[in-house]
């Protein structure tokens, strides 16, 4: 009996504490204090506004500026959670659900902040490394990495969860008209300088 009324009386803490979450006041932040301090906002319910960016693959990213997305687009955003329950403009939620990935512009979100730090593992070498056979480069690229030299590490891709975001979000409506981030081009640009380049063509 003793038993039953510790595991309800843990019930009822817990559920309590999940609903003085979602109801307590948000705190008025800006998107670079949670990109910086991101333990310190953890669980903590927010209000912010920033700079939002659909426009790229699985892109739902908030930075603190325009200015600041063009100059860094990555490593200074927090992601914007599931928006299905929060409550926005009706004009604005059919433009989302219509073509989602075709906004960027400001906005304003209320919600819960949460922090899942990258594990340790991400960035290191794999181990045991995959074995490829060993094929000979043509004398112009054997200056580059092959497939069978090149060292394999662990990496926070898709299947990983956002590191900074915003999730159980209740408010969320655009301010002002929608600003192209271009990030698309910035993308390619990327993949083209990361590209290795045959000496021969310079």
């Amino acid at each position: 009996m003793k038993l039953g009324i510790v595991v309800c009386t843990v019930a009822i803490a817990a559920a309590t504490s999940i609903a003085n979450a979602a109801t307590e006041p948000p705190i008025k932040v800006g998107v670079s204090e949670l990109v910086r301090h991101p333990k310190k906002y953890h669980g903590r319910r927010i209000e912010v506004t920033g700079y939002w960016v659909t426009s790229c693959a699985h892109c739902s990213d908030l930075y603190a500026s325009f200015e600041v997305e063009q100059k860094k687009p990555y490593g200074t955003y927090v992601a914007i959670g599931d928006l299905r329950p929060a409550k926005m403009p009706f004009f604005f939620r059919a433009r989302l659900t219509s073509s989602w990935g075709n906004y960027d512009g400001y906005v304003h979100a209320v919600g819960t902040f949460r922090f899942i730090p990258v594990p340790d593992w991400v960035g290191k070498p794999i181990s045991p490394q995959p074995k490829f056979r060993k094929t000979s480069p043509p004398p112009s690229q054997s200056s580059y990495p092959s497939e069978a030299t090149a060292q394999r590490v662990a990496v926070w891709g898709w299947t990983g969860g956002p590191v900074k975001q915003i999730v159980d979000i209740t408010d969320f409506y655009p301010i002002g008209r929608p600003i192209p981030s271009n990030i698309e081009a910035f993308n390619h640009r990327q993949v083209e300088n990361a590209m290795p380049r045959n000496p021969s063509q310079n």
